[in-house]
């Protein structure tokens, strides 16, 4: 299956499921002297999922590749930085693996508010 093809099918079944789900169209685009507008960031992720825990949007990042793709080094390092904030960034290939993301943000999402207080502070 192409990455195209598992990009719409995992965002029309998000749709279909209720999520807020949007593609990052960010390709370069031609202008009117021959040349390309730049993209608006490399490495950006192909979409953006909200998920809601707890009456929560939890913000996570999709990059769809198909069974052989692989991440560039743009694409590595935004997925660091999303990491280094504590952010939800997956590389998805298939529905499944998009319903697995989920359970797993839900499940992080919540496991972090049971450890924390009213106040913020870490429950010990």
């Amino acid at each position: 299956m192409k990455e195209t093809q598992i990009q719409k099918a995992v965002l029309d079944w998000l749709h279909y499921k209720g999520y807020f789900a949007v593609r990052l169209n960010n390709i370069p685009t031609p202008t009117a002297s021959g040349g390309f507008r730049p993209v608006a960031m490399k490495g950006l992720p192909d979409a953006h999922v909200d998920v809601v825990v707890e009456g929560m949007p939890i913000s996570v990042w999709v990059e769809f590749k198909t069974e052989k793709g692989r991440l560039s080094p743009h694409q590595k390092s935004v997925m660091e930085t999303i990491g280094l904030y504590g952010g939800f960034y997956f590389v998805i290939r298939s529905i499944d693996e998009m319903e697995r993301a989920i359970e797993t943000v839900t499940h992080d999402i919540r496991g972090r508010l049971t450890a924390m207080t009213i106040s913020g502070e870490r429950n010990e």
